[in-house]
This record gives C-alpha cells, structure tokens and sequence, in this order.
C-alpha cells in the first residue's frame, strides 16, 4: 500500500495513508466531520472540513487502515490492520461527539481486519489474515456472522443494502467474492470472479446493478454485472494505464464514485 491513491464516494473520502470519512452531524445543525486515520501514528483525527482545522486526535489500536461511520454519524468504526510483526485483530469504536474510544471489540483468532462498511445499522469487514468477511452489530456488542471464502488479501469490501449481497476485493487471488444471501435455506453462495491483477479498490453502483473494481496490479479496471457476474475479458496495459476489463459488455460510464484503495 505504497503511493497515495484518492477515491470518493459521497460522502466518504478514503486516502491510502490516511483513511477518511465525512460524516453528517447527528444533530443536522452543522457541516458534520473529516475523520482521518493516520496509520503510523495510530490515531484517528477529527478535521472541520470547511476550516481543515485538527479538532481532536484520538489513538486507535495499532497501525489502522480502514474506518466507516454509522448511519447517523455518531460513531466511527476503525480497523486496526497491525503492523507486519504484530498482526492486529481489534476494531475501535469512537464516539465522534465525545471524541473518544468508547470500545476496542476483541475479534480473538480472526486477524488483520480491513476494508469496512456500514449497512442496516451493521458493520461489515474483510479479515485479511483470516481469508474471510464478518459482521458486528453494534447494539448487541459482538460479531455475529463470519464466512470464509478461501481467497488470499481479502482486502476491501462493498455491501448492497437492497439485495443484501456482499463483495470483496481479494489482493492475493486477483478475484472478486460474491456473497448471495441463500434464498430458502439457511447458508450463503458464494461465486469467485476472476479479475486482473492485484485488485483493491472497489465500488458498487446506486443502483446495484454494477460493481466496479480497481486492479493494482495492472492498472486495470474490471465492472462486473451483478445479475450474471460472467468471467473476465482480456485487458491490455500495465501498472497506471488507461486500461481496464469490461463484464458483460458494459461500458465505463459515469455516475457514481469509487471507494477502496
């Protein structure tokens, strides 16, 4: 996670040596807050976005990469990654209005938390050392589902509020896991999606029809249908070119941002 890659996706900002978030005010009477993580500091900062004034610069757990806020902006959620040596294995919950770490939730043998999103008042993250994405409910204080998916650097994740649907960007296995809730039975599918190389950052559209992915490795961009999610077209061009890997026929077009790293 070398270099310095910007991303948006209203209203979160995420920077690969700072992750940021805009929130709203939970009161609505203001212009809400910049949440910037600082990963060799281990701290999470909160910035007035209209002054880019420090308000506040709250430690974390060691080394943390990714942060997502709740729906109503009231708290911040914090992966802390680790360093290589120390594998991390909490996430800290801040109070933004207090500004303050209220909780570290313990995740025991599940390692290297990272990519994390809010959806349905749950928290959703990926578990780089545990090849896997699970599920905190914040009102009950715990996680409550975890599934494996077999694949190496399950790095960032996006959530589909609508369909429930969940996507991973793996680093290691240059694939994307889809996540089907089971329809009759209890369980998950999951399909693997060949991509290019390295992928990390990764966007799903508003209307959940597409998901977007970044490759790393060759510059590449890969836009997958959601409804038939078939295999992946040849792409040509090396790390940083124009180049990218279209699913199903669909172009790239604009109208929607891309979070990830």
């Amino acid at each position: 996670m070398k270099g310095l890659f910007t991303t948006l996706v209203a209203p979160i900002v995420l920077v690969v040596l700072a992750s940021a978030q805009l929130t709203s005010s939970a009161s609505g009477s203001d212009h809400g807050s910049l949440l910037v993580l600082n990963k060799s500091k281990s701290t999470l900062a909160i910035i007035d976005p209209a002054t880019l004034k420090v308000l506040a610069r709250i430690p974390t757990g060691e080394a943390p990469h990714e942060l997502t806020a709740s729906a109503d902006g009231q708290f911040a959620f914090v992966c802390n990654y680790g360093t290589a040596d120390r594998p991390g294995n909490t996430i800290s919950v801040i109070d933004i209005a207090s500004r303050k770490e209220v909780k570290r939730v313990d995740l025991g043998a599940l390692l290297r938390p990272h990519g994390i999103a809010e959806s349905g008042g749950k928290i959703y993250f990926t578990i780089e050392g545990s090849r896997a994405v699970a599920r905190y409910d914040p009102l009950v204080g715990r996680v409550d589902w975890t599934m494996g998916n077999g694949q190496a650097g399950t790095h960032m994740v996006v959530v589909a509020s609508t369909s429930g649907k969940i996507y991973t960007a793996n680093r290691d296995s240059d694939t994307v896991s889809a996540f089907d809730p089971a329809k009759g039975q209890s369980g998950w599918k999951i399909t693997q999606i060949a991509v290019g190389k390295s992928p990390e950052g990764i966007g799903l559209s508003p209307d959940e029809r597409e998901v977007w992915v970044a490759h790393r490795g060759d510059g590449g961009l890969s836009i997958i249908d959601t409804a038939t999610r078939p295999g992946q077209r040849d792409a040509e061009g090396g790390p940083g070119a124009d180049s990218r890997e279209v699913h199903a026929g669909w172009e790239a077009r604009s109208g929607f941002g891309f979070a990830g790293k």
